[in-house]
């Protein structure tokens, strides 16, 4: 599904450009270079596009419906602008990257993180902040932290992760499921290959889990619906404080190298958490949602209400660490190449006055 949706640009100040020093006649035309030039001095990149020049083409995830996006627009946040956006549903975010990457979409938002790490990981040259064809300019996390889940069928003779043993397990590579079963294990002293461990896009790691063909399943939202829907039981939780589960944003290279653009990317950020508070602020009305796009169950919409919304948080050294965390984990499963410091990738900039809390 593609919507337009006009946004309000907000007026930026100008950068300033200064001459280095010189002489006579060299400082006139310097000078003169400057004014006319504003990029010229300084690097800096005033743009000449008007508000309603710039349109982004923003790529969300919809696993499964579009409930999540319904419920984005419901909000109103989007409402009222000069600039537009055009949105792009993807099934997953191994979808959206490649599009990314290829500048099919200028923003991701809202991704699994471990995304972006494994791109990073799995480059065949090393990135640079030259090279790198996307920066972190957001980040977020659950409204409410209550951890992913490893989930077994009701009546399933599977009661702990020791049981697991011989069994199977399934979850999308690279993915928060997998950095949180990962810790599990670990944790759990299980070596590795003690249990079978089944890489699905997480549409398809449903089914089969649904279907009976893989005993366990690791999740948040869907997890909890299937627990409250009286279908599935947890037997371990990957408690927020050891695998918290980041999403960020993403922007492609270059893109905000001009100034109105990156005011709308900015802007993008704040009416992105604005959505966010109103569905954690209407939760019923968020559920109505899942129960009318998603076909869920009152139960299983209530349960998607709380867990599946975002809250933003800075671009601090908190977030660089545990995102740095993820590249660790997969660089020693062997998902990634190579082990990067993901830290060159992160853009702060639209970090202003924005401090961790509900």
């Amino acid at each position: 599904m593609i919507q337009q949706v006009p946004f309000r640009l907000p007026v930026s100040k100008p950068h300033r450009c200064t001459p280095g020093r010189s002489v006579g006649v060299v400082l006139l035309v310097l000078i003169a270079a400057c004014a006319s030039l504003l990029a010229a001095c300084g690097g800096s990149t005033e743009s000449s596009k008007e508000a309603s020049d710039v349109s982004l083409k923003v790529g969300v995830i919809s696993p499964g419906s579009s409930a999540r996006q319904v419920n984005r627009m419901k909000s109103g946040a989007f409402d009222g602008a000069e600039y537009s956006v055009e949105w792009v549903e993807f099934a997953t975010t191994n979808d959206a990257l490649p599009a990314l990457i290829s500048g099919a979409i200028d923003v991701a938002l809202l991704v699994q993180s471990p995304n972006a790490v494994l791109a990073a990981g799995n480059a065949t040259e090393p990135w640079t902040t030259e090279t790198a064809p996307f920066v972190i300019v957001g980040a977020a996390l659950p409204y409410v932290e209550d951890g992913q889940l490893v989930i077994v069928k009701t009546d399933s003779p599977i009661q702990s992760l020791d049981d697991l043993r011989g069994r199977s397990i399934t979850f999308p590579r690279g993915s928060l499921q997998q950095y949180c079963w990962a810790k599990l294990r670990l944790s759990n002293n299980l070596p590795d290959g003690a249990v079978n461990e089944v890489l699905m896009a997480a549409g398809e790691a449903r089914a089969a889990y649904l279907s009976g063909a893989i005993e366990a399943n690791v999740a948040n939202s869907w997890a909890r619906s299937q627990i409250v829907a009286g279908k599935s039981r947890s037997i371990a939780t990957c408690e927020p404080s050891v695998a918290p589960e980041y999403t960020v944003t993403l922007a492609r290279a270059r893109l905000l190298d001009d100034q109105a653009t990156a005011a709308a990317v900015s802007d993008l950020l704040e009416r992105s958490q604005t959505a966010e508070a109103w569905w954690n602020d209407n939760r019923d009305e968020a559920a109505k949602t899942y129960i009318e796009v998603a076909s869920q169950s009152v139960a299983e919409a209530a349960a998607s209400a709380k867990y599946d919304n975002r809250v933003r948080v800075p671009l601090d050294a908190e977030t660089i660490a545990a995102i740095q965390d993820e590249a660790d984990v997969f660089a020693e499963l062997g998902v990634m190449r190579t082990r990067p410091d993901i830290a060159f990738l992160f853009d702060n900039r639209f970090d202003d006055g924005l401090t961790r809390g509900r």
